[in-house]
C-alpha cells in the first residue's frame, strides 16, 4: 500500500490503541509509549527499557534486544515484566527495528502481558483414602450425585470432599483438580 493512500493521524491512533506499544532507541531507551504501555508499567519515556523486566531475565532480554538491532530482523519474545501494579507478567513481545537511511536506530513493540499465576501449589499432597477415592470418581468425569451413590455418602459429604480436595490440590474448578493430579501423579 503505497504511503500516499493512509490518511489520519497514525501516531493519535498508535496512542489510544488498547494494547501496549513503545519505541525504544538503538540505547535501550525509551522514546515513546503509548497511554496502554502507561497503564502498564507507567511513564518510561527516557529512562532504559529493561527496568520493568524482572531481575532473572534482564541479561536474556538485554541479549534479544542487541540481537534484534544487530540482525535488522523482527523477533517475538517472551519476558516477564512487573507491571505498575506490582504484578508479574509473562509477556509476548512483537519487536521489528525502525530504520533510518537503512540502519536500525531503535525498536518497536507490541506487548501482550498475561499475569502469573502466583498461587503457590504444595509440592507433597497428602490425601485420605476418601478423597482419593473422590478424586480417582473425578477423573472418570462423574457428577457429585454418581460420587456419592458409588460410594454410599450423601451428596453434602462428597462437596465437602470436593471442597478440601480443591484446597489440598490448590485449585478452584474440578477440571483443575483433575490436571494437578494427573501432574503430580495422584492417579
Amino acid at each position: 500500500m503505497p504511503d500516499a493512500a493512509i490518511r489520519g493521524d497514525l501516531p493519535d491512533a498508535l496512542r489510544r490503541l488498547g494494547f501496549p506499544i513503545a519505541v525504544v532507541d538503538s540505547e535501550g531507551r525509551i522514546v515513546w509509549q503509548n497511554d496502554s504501555m502507561r497503564g502498564f508499567v507507567g511513564e518510561r519515556v527516557g529512562r532504559m527499557f529493561g527496568e520493568p523486566v524482572v531481575a532473572d531475565d534482564r541479561q536474556a532480554f538485554r541479549e534479544k534486544f542487541l540481537s534484534a538491532l544487530l540482525r535488522d530482523e523482527p523477533i517475538d519474545l517472551e519476558s516477564r515484566l512487573r507491571g505498575i501494579d506490582g504484578n508479574v507478567y509473562d509477556t509476548e513481545i512483537s519487536a521489528a527495528p525502525l530504520r533510518e537511511h537503512g540502519r536500525a536506530v531503535g525498536i518497536f513493540g507490541v506487548f501482550n502481558p498475561m499475569p502469573v499465576d502466583t498461587e503457590v501449589k504444595p509440592a507433597n499432597v497428602e490425601l485420605t483414602p476418601r478423597q482419593r477415592q473422590v478424586l480417582a470418581h473425578l477423573t472418570r468425569g462423574c457428577s457429585t450425585a454418581q460420587i456419592a451413590h458409588d460410594l454410599g455418602i450423601s451428596q453434602e459429604t462428597v462437596r465437602n470432599h470436593l471442597r478440601e480436595l480443591f484446597r489440598r490440590l490448590g485449585v478452584h474448578s474440578r477440571v483443575a483438580a483433575v490436571v494437578q493430579a494427573h501432574e503430580r501423579g495422584l492417579v
